[in-house]
């Protein structure tokens, strides 16, 4: 989406393209910047922890509405049961 940062019709515009890089109109004209690295690395603690996340957000979802805790209290009390998901 491209954000006008002088008024409408102006020559400055920036913004993001895909999350692969971002834009700008400079004094030399327009300017593509690629993301050097990616801001989301695929790891395998990364993906491990995800999964946790996932898991215990769809248990504290499936929970009704008057017994479910707050979530910091859930994800707490979930992570103590299940070990494996420790950072």
């Amino acid at each position: 989406m491209v954000k006008v940062v002088r008024p409408l019709f102006s020559d400055s515009a920036r913004g993001n393209i895909a999350d692969i890089g971002s834009f700008r109109m400079s004094p030399h004209g327009p300017q593509f910047i690629a993301l050097a690295n990616s801001t989301d690395p695929k790891t395998a603690p990364q993906l491990q922890s995800r999964a946790c996340f996932k898991l215990a957000k769809a248990e504290h979802t499936a929970l009704p509405d008057g017994a479910r805790p707050l979530w910091p209290v859930f994800w707490r009390a979930w992570l103590a049961d299940h070990p494996e998901c420790m950072p």
